[in-house]
C-alpha cells in the first residue's frame, strides 16, 4: 500500500508491534525452568531482541526516535521488574545490551539501511527508495 508522496504504509505493523511487545514482556517475566546457558549468550539475545523491537516500532510508524526511546524504556522497565521477581534477576549488562541493540539499529536506520520507512500520521513521512 502506498501513501502520499510515495511512502509505504504497513497497516498490520502496529498490531504486530504490540503483539511483539506482549511476547517480550511475557518472556521477560515468566518463570521458565532452568535452561542451558552459554556465558554471554543472553547479552546477544538482549541486543537482538531490542534491535528488533526498535525496527518493528519504526516500521509501524512511530519514528526512529520514539522507537528508540520506547525500546530502551521497555528494556529498562523490564529489568527493574525482574529485580523484584524471585525467579529473575536484574543485570546492568542486560540494560547495556538492550540499549546497544536499540541504539545500533536506530543509527543504521537513520544512516539509510534498506528498511521500510513509513508515513507519519497525515501522510508526511520520508520517501522510500525503490
Amino acid at each position: 500500500m502506498t501513501g502520499e508522496r510515495g511512502t509505504k504504509r504497513f497497516p498490520g505493523w502496529k498490531a504486530g508491534a504490540f503483539a511483539w511487545t506482549f511476547l517480550v514482556v511475557f518472556l521477560s517475566v515468566w518463570p521458565f525452568a532452568d535452561t542451558p546457558h552459554v556465558e554471554g549468550s543472553d547479552k546477544v539475545a538482549h541486543f537482538i531482541i531490542y534491535a528488533f523491537t526498535t525496527m518493528v516500532y519504526q516500521a509501524a510508524g512511530f519514528g526512529v526516535l520514539r522507537s528508540l526511546v520506547f525500546s530502551v524504556g521497555l528494556g529498562s522497565a523490564l529489568e527493574l521488574v525482574q529485580a523484584g521477581l524471585p525467579w529473575r534477576s536484574f543485570s546492568e549488562g542486560d540494560l547495556l545490551a538492550n540499549a546497544a541493540g536499540a541504539g545500533c539499529i536506530a543509527l543504521l536506520i537513520v544512516a539509510g539501511i534498506p528498511w521500510p520507512r513509513v508515513a507519519a500520521p497525515g501522510g508526511r513521512g520520508k520517501r522510500t527508495r525503490k
